[in-house]
């Protein structure tokens, strides 16, 4: 039977085509949007200036950080909450960038 294609197996040749152009087409799109995805942080880390560090600042013991987390923790079982007010943080913190 050399030569002669039956219909199952020309079904079969079908089924393989689509789920070849399926994969094609889907690879294709994986490398189109990782290529832009590269372009996008290229151009956003060229845009960024060279030396730009923050201003060194004291950082907490770790003893000052736990201390402060067991008071949080403290705080929330208790209903206690301590307020903050956001916009003038925000203001200062915006001020130092």
């Amino acid at each position: 039977m050399t030569g002669i294609i039956s219909t199952g197996n020309l079904r079969i040749c079908k089924i393989f085509a689509i789920e070849e152009l399926v994969m094609n087409r889907s690879l294709f799109f994986l490398a189109t949007l990782l290529s832009i995805s590269n372009l996008a942080l290229a151009q956003q880390s060229a845009a960024a200036p060279a030396h730009h560090h923050a201003p060194a600042t004291a950082k907490p013991s770790a003893d000052k950080l736990w201390t402060d987390l067991l008071a949080g923790n403290e705080r929330f079982i208790s209903g206690k909450t301590h307020a903050y007010n956001v916009v003038a943080l925000r203001r200062e913190l915006a001020a130092g960038q």
